[in-house]
């Protein structure tokens, strides 16, 4: 395997593979989730592309660096949608385990069931309630337990923007700035507090999303394909553990998707039952399909919409400079295309 770092047993990802590379991520993240170097409470954005691996890498990283003692971790799927199947999927890592099995063994209830009263009449989550949620909850397993359960608190939410399903991209980012502003600012409350959120890449290319958050304490980690050695250790494994092997060559995979891991299962599910090329079709037409859409409702060319677009994503500007609508931008974000 050469230089190529793995991690495996007992940890499997969601491929039911190793942990490969990502060395450089991790750092980055570890380094913007220690106490020691940021006052206060803090917001994390881990963005990429589609696939790129971010739900992964910080699964990893919670299982890995923040299932201690002294820390608590609680992670949240925003992919459920509504608030009780969001709590269906919560993950609990580090102290608030060990100290619920010395307090009470009734006390590992309480969570989901407080977080479910608190949370269950809102039809749609937002950070905000899960926040303020986690915070009184918390205080009182703490009273129950008379001492703290953890030094630093990481609320985790994956793929953040699909919390707004009706609020939309405008509804997602003023949610996000409000906590943004109160975990840096309120240091009595929220000092031990870390957001830590995954996003889609176009959720923070778009519109003023960084002019508007920047002073909050917030940092950001760009998840982009896999290096190649890597890549292609995990594709190896992945088809091992498939009884037949896998049916699309690496070369075809990289050309399709690049280096991006989370289309692995996906394409070699469409090889394997003869439909990748219809497949593909689908990914083209659902791309040009939202292409023509912006050009319609702006009256230009679809050239020039993608045009636009890839100047955007280059110049790493907002999409409103190159001519681009609040309601275009919804678009891109919802179906998670930046570039």
């Amino acid at each position: 395997m050469g230089s190529v770092r793995a991690v495996c047993d007992p940890y499997v990802t969601m491929l039911g593979t190793c942990f490969y590379g990502r060395v450089y991520e991790e750092r980055e993240l570890l380094n913007m989730l220690d106490p020691e170097l940021s006052e206060g409470g803090r917001t994390i954005i881990v963005t990429g592309p589609r696939g790129a691996g971010k739900s992964e890498l910080v699964r990893f990283i919670s299982w890995r660096h923040l299932d201690r003692s002294n820390l608590l971790v609680l992670s949240f799927d925003a992919r459920a949608g509504r608030a009780a199947q969001l709590l269906e999927g919560m993950r609990v890592y580090g102290g608030l385990r060990r100290a619920v099995r010395e307090v009470a063994r009734s006390l590992a209830e309480t969570i989901a069931g407080e977080l479910s009263r608190l949370l269950s009449p809102m039809p749609q989550a937002r950070l905000a309630a899960i926040l303020f949620s986690v915070y009184q909850v918390l205080a009182k397993l703490e009273a129950a337990a008379r001492e703290s359960l953890a030094d630093r608190v990481y609320i985790v939410v994956d793929e953040f923007h699909r919390l707004h399903g009706v609020a939309g991209f405008r509804g997602a980012l003023e949610d996000l700035e409000d906590i943004a502003a109160l975990l840096s600012k309120d240091r009595v409350s929220y000092g031990r507090y870390v957001l830590l959120v995954t996003t889609s890449e176009g959720f923070i290319q778009v519109g003023s999303s960084r002019d508007r958050l920047r002073g909050y304490n917030v940092a950001y980690l760009l998840v982009e394909e896999m290096d190649a050695e890597s890549f292609r250790e995990l594709y190896r494994e992945f088809c091992s553990k498939r009884k037949t092997g896998c049916t699309v060559p690496l070369e075809y995979v990289e050309k399709l998707a690049g280096r991006l891991p989370g289309y692995l299962r996906e394409l070699e599910d469409a090889g394997r039952e003869a439909r990748l090329e219809s497949l593909v079709g689908e990914w083209i037409a659902r791309f040009i399909e939202t292409l023509e859409d912006l050009a319609e409702a702006s009256r230009e060319q679809v050239r020039q919409i993608a045009a636009a677009i890839s100047e955007a994503f280059k110049a790493e500007k907002p999409y409103s400079e190159y001519g681009l609508k609040p309601r275009h931008v919804e678009e891109l974000v919802r179906r998670n295309i930046a570039y």
